[in-house]
């Protein structure tokens, strides 16, 4: 079987075709007794060969409905570990890319079907997926309440992935890995926190490029929010705020019945995110209405290709009638003192679009395009060569959130459902493939591309040209690829980039 080394001990792995595989190698120590809600602390050498053929236990989460296919392992706070395929353990410095899973920080794992990266490591890349903790255990801002020592708490999620990165920077070499040419990239939930690394000091140096997928730092609040959806947690919990310690030593399930308790339904998804505690997030950004965004001076990565779908919100519209009926309460719950922005917006489009496409097209952008767009733009203007695209391939469920996952994998996700493309790595253009086969072959290389070069660009799409905040240029995924300038979405001033509802008050 093959071994190898790391700084804390050897691991092995299994070969799996042209594939070795690593499961569950511990980065941190479990975050269980007094490390509950601190940081992650570096993991306890061993000296016996740790057995790295299973994935490690998924982070506590609730039996929700997701949009993608999740691991059925074990929860379990003991969940701080990560996984790694490689096309072989010699010394031939290949590119390495971090995979964040989705999930709205509630769900998911590195474990999760889509986190499988056998086919990148077929196409020579070092393909890392990774856990970090999610919902209350990983979000949940305790420094007004419990002190100094819990100042961190909102951000152990964001922490989690530093410490990975740190992991994979240090040992990655003995996998056949570049620990200097390291993509960070990730969907959904996954794209946001990645996009939150590009302020977070501790960082910097960790990755060189970024992929963001339907996601940017749209999920940040300030520490005022952050203790109203604290204070409402407790009260789930039947706490009173001096009995907040008292959350330290609760069984994992209550956290977990209490976390579900406050964010039921689509419209009130990330209700836990990342928090500006002033120690992780020390500078660079503000939040809430008082236009958060990444200032240029902390956009200190390499590389980054960001992207959305074009009809995002079709799938939530579908989950969830309210918000397709643009109905007032739930627009107002989803976007708190920024609704009458939305429904305005959905106003003047119901003159010239269907009522649903005018839903549809407006929580799009206002969830999704403004948050992706203003990093782009802030990114770009700092220096940052970026890439931009938008997925519009119109499949049974259109265009919509996540729809671009069997793409990007060049494979399909099950026989039915959101994922059951026909597509797979066997078929493509050179084979005489379909027009969706040929498309998910290359796109799928497109980010290879950018993985192993820092630029999307194959001969098998349009000449793909960077993106600045003049030109904003962006490339159409669809049966037929081309390039577009895409108009500035009609924002009022002052629209901040959180545009979910982020009370401010009780």
């Amino acid at each position: 079987m093959p071994v190898a080394q790391t700084s804390y001990g050897p691991v092995k792995g299994t070969l799996e075709g042209k594939v070795t595989v690593f499961r569950g190698i511990p980065y941190a120590q479990p975050p269980t007794g007094s490390l509950r809600f601190r940081p992650p602390a570096a993991p306890n050498p061993w000296s016996a060969v740790f057995d790295a053929a299973c994935f490690g236990p998924v982070a506590p989460q609730p039996a929700a409905p997701t949009l993608l296919p999740r691991a059925e392992l074990p929860q379990s706070e003991n969940c701080l570990t990560l996984n790694i395929w490689t096309p072989g353990l010699d010394k031939q410095q290949r590119p390495v890319l971090v995979w964040l899973h989705g999930g709205g920080l509630i769900t998911g794992s590195g474990a999760d079907p889509y986190s499988m990266g056998d086919g990148f490591a077929e196409d020579g890349v070092v393909f890392v997926s990774v856990n970090y903790r999610l919902g209350s255990l990983g979000f949940l801002y305790l420094g007004d309440m419990l002190g100094p020592e819990y100042q961190t708490s909102g951000n152990c999620g964001v922490l989690d992935v530093t410490a990975a990165l740190k992991f994979v920077r240090d040992n990655i070499a003995n996998f056949g890995g570049n620990p200097s040419r390291i993509t960070v990239g990730g969907v959904s939930a996954g794209a946001k926190l990645a996009a939150t690394l590009h302020a977070v000091p501790d960082a910097k140096g960790l990755f060189q490029q970024t992929i963001l997928q339907s996601g940017a730092n749209q999920t940040i609040r300030s520490t005022q929010t952050a203790s109203v959806i604290t204070a409402e947690f407790l009260d789930a919990l039947g706490l009173g705020r001096a009995e907040a310690h008292r959350i330290l030593d609760l069984p994992v399930s209550d956290l977990i019945s209490a976390q579900t308790k406050i964010g039921q339904g689509p419209q009130n998804f990330h209700r836990f995110g990342p928090v500006l505690d002033g120690v992780v997030f020390p500078t660079g950004i503000r939040a809430g209405n008082e236009e958060e965004h990444l200032a240029p001076e902390a956009a200190f990565s390499g590389p980054i290709l960001i992207g959305t779908a074009k009809s995002e919100a079709r799938i939530l519209m579908g989950r969830d009638p309210m918000l397709a009926d643009m109905n007032p309460q739930a627009i107002t719950r989803l976007f708190g003192d920024n609704s009458g922005i939305v429904l305005c917006a959905y106003r003047k489009l119901c003159d010239t679009l269907p009522h649903t496409e005018a839903a549809c097209q407006v929580l799009t952008d206002y969830m999704y395009g403004i948050g992706s767009e203003r990093f782009a733009d802030g990114l770009s203007a700092a220096g940052v060569p970026v890439w931009r695209y938008r997925f519009d391939w119109k499949g049974p469920h259109g265009a919509c959130h996540v729809q671009d996952m069997p793409f990007v994998w060049n494979k399909s996700f099950g026989t039915e459902g959101l994922f059951a493309i026909p597509i797979g790595r066997k078929t493509g253009a050179e084979h005489g493939s379909s027009p969706v086969q040929a498309l998910a072959a290359a796109v799928h290389k497109a980010w290879i591309s950018f993985v192993k070069t820092g630029s999307p660009g194959i001969p098998e799409l349009p000449q793909w040209p960077q993106y600045t905040r003049e030109r904003r240029e962006v490339m159409l995924f669809d049966e037929t690829c081309q390039v577009a300038i895409l108009p500035r979405l009609d924002v009022e001033d002052g629209f901040p980039e959180q545009v979910l509802a982020m009370r401010r008050d009780g």
